[in-house]
């Protein structure tokens, strides 16, 4: 009772209104993935590989949202109740191919991975990611990739009903001071996943000469497109 009374003082200072919401989120998910090698191998090795399959379903919404809130009129805390959901099913494929084994550099290992997701609330989408890794002596190992990748809005983005909140907002007239304002967030059940494509390459370093010792370096380069925020 402390911890809640803690979180949830549950009396407006501005307007003496008690005020409360009950926030619930829920995810039921089944999935099932399997990984070995391929009868094959190559000149460099085995072959391996990992596919699989899973199925969520997400639940959030508030609950008992106490009626004064509806009508924006507090200072913050204007919940309104609502439920939403939506459910993902995707499957996912995954190979490590071995190129070269003491030829040229100790290893080098492709690789190459792809998933597809459905999602209800804004359809299919796929991700796919190319890396590389090579131990090139017993001192250094290089590694990088390059991806496709995707982030799907969740059932707040998509879904919360919204509620007024007062905030400061900048002045249109550079120089004077901010002005009160109110602001209005809220889901959009049109949202599609913000895209992106990262691309990475790295070095270790571990010395023969120091024992224990390992020191990476890496660089990363990500491109977004289509971020989900609020503005």
């Amino acid at each position: 009772q402390a911890a809640y009374a803690w979180v949830n003082p549950g009396v407006d200072p501005q307007s003496g209104f008690l005020h409360h919401v009950d926030v619930r989120t829920a995810q039921t998910a089944a999935g099932a993935s399997l990984t070995g090698v391929l009868p094959w191998t190559l000149p460099a090795g085995d072959v391996g590989i990992a596919t699989g399959f899973e199925y969520r379903l997400e639940q959030a919404g508030q609950y008992n949202a106490t009626p004064i809130g509806a009508r924006n009129v507090l200072q913050a805390g204007n919940w309104i109740s609502y439920q939403a959901q939506y459910h993902v099913e995707e499957g996912f494929l995954e190979v490590n191919a071995p190129v070269l084994k003491n030829f040229i550099v100790q290893t080098l290992d492709l690789d190459l991975a792809g998933r597809i997701t459905n999602y209800s609330s804004s359809g299919l989408v796929e991700t796919w990611k190319i890396g590389v890794n090579s131990q090139l002596t017993d001192d250094f190992r290089v590694r990088g990739f390059y991806s496709s990748d995707i982030r799907a809005p969740d059932v707040y983005d998509l879904y919360n009903p919204g509620g007024a909140n007062q905030q400061q907002c900048a002045n249109w007239v550079v120089g004077l001071p901010t002005n009160p304002c109110s602001a209005l967030p809220g889901g959009n059940p049109n949202l599609k996943p913000e895209q992106a494509s990262t691309a990475a390459l790295g070095v270790v370093f571990t010395p023969s000469f120091i024992d224990g010792l390992t020191a990476s370096l890496d660089w990363y380069d990500l491109r977004m497109h289509g971020a989900i925020t609020t503005v």
